[in-house]
């Protein structure tokens, strides 16, 4: 049996607008999962408008199309069972929001989180965090101070500090590092 692989190819057809001219097609990327190239093509639609122009007259249109493909055709090995997906990972509902743990070892714990509206307040006695923004907007409290945190901010939170997630419109989603690794028994609520 022969197994097969559907990749998704992000295109770029180009052409100068004359009805009888063919677009220019390429593969600009191949992505192995189809939300990743979602996320590339809407990211190059965004920075489209911004570039300058090469020439008012030349159109461009991006797209995906998937393709099944051999494994040593796309280059790829089959995964060991220490890789997992995002998409793979069971979420549960946690005092800060949806969670799916994707890495855990004795020392640490790398979890996916997804939040909508407020966390509760807590602080851990022995692990410390590092929350690295990957998705949208929201409000961390640390202490007794508020800060705004966007996509691309990566926070340290010592042991010890009381805090939380809150997101004013549409989803918060952050990836949560804990050392030592995360332990239920060490999330202290704020009454």
């Amino acid at each position: 049996m022969i197994q097969a692989i559907e990749v998704y190819d992000l295109v770029l057809s180009q052409w100068s607008g004359d009805e009888y001219e063919s677009p220019r097609e390429g593969v600009i990327q191949t992505f192995t999962r189809r939300y990743c190239a979602e996320e590339e093509l809407d990211f190059l639609k965004r920075k489209e408008p911004k570039e300058s122009k090469e020439s008012e007259s030349l159109r461009k249109i991006y797209s995906i199309r998937s393709r099944l493909v051999r494994p040593e055709e796309a280059k790829v090995s089959k995964r060991p069972d220490n890789f997992k997906h995002i998409e793979d990972v069971t979420p549960i509902d946690d005092e800060c929001g949806q969670i799916r743990e994707t890495y855990s070892s004795e020392k640490l714990s790398v979890a996916y989180v997804n939040l909508s509206g407020k966390a509760k307040r807590h602080q851990h006695k022995l692990m410390e965090e590092v929350y690295f923004v990957t998705r949208g907007e929201g409000f961390l409290t640390i202490g007794e101070e508020r800060y705004k945190i966007e996509r691309g901010d990566c926070v340290g939170i010592p042991k010890g500090q009381q805090h939380f997630l809150e997101v004013e419109k549409g989803n918060l989603e952050v990836l949560v590092i804990t050392h030592p690794k995360f332990s239920r028994e060490d999330v202290i609520l704020e009454g």
